[in-house]
């Protein structure tokens, strides 16, 4: 499912806006990394880390540009189940090999902007988002 957004932060600061993909498998052969998509629509990956929302929320950063794109565009990925989240796909497919399947989401938000300096102000949209994919 792909979604277009626009989130409103509390602190009356610029709207957040972008679009936002979910991809449920039950097994890490429906999923792969989102870097791929971008590369296909001519988008090239920079910077590259993991950012931590929280203790127990690791997502994927990815600064991407384009020639024809003037100013630099970024996203965030991770992958979540119902007991746990990981921006790692080795972790993910390692999930596969218990004999209790989970099914598991891919969150991938694709930002209208570069949000690299500014991730720290977004864990409230962060967080809501992967209280609504948990539930």
């Amino acid at each position: 499912m792909r979604y277009a957004f626009t989130w409103e932060p509390a602190s009356g600061a610029q709207p957040v806006t972008g679009t936002l993909m979910l991809l449920t498998s039950q097994t890490w052969r429906g999923q792969h990394r989102p870097e791929r998509c971008f590369q296909v629509y001519g988008l090239t990956v920079g910077e590259t880390y993991t950012y931590l929302a929280g203790a127990d929320f690791p997502m994927r950063y990815l600064a991407l540009t384009a020639p024809e794109v003037v100013q630099p565009v970024s996203a965030v990925y991770w992958l979540q189940s119902p007991s746990r989240t990981t921006e790692d796909f080795g972790r993910r497919i390692w999930a596969d090999l218990s004999p209790q399947r989970e099914p598991w989401v891919l969150v991938t938000v694709l930002f209208d902007r570069d949000y690299a300096p500014e991730l720290a102000n977004l864990n409230g949209f962060f967080d809501s988002l992967h209280a609504s994919v948990g539930s």
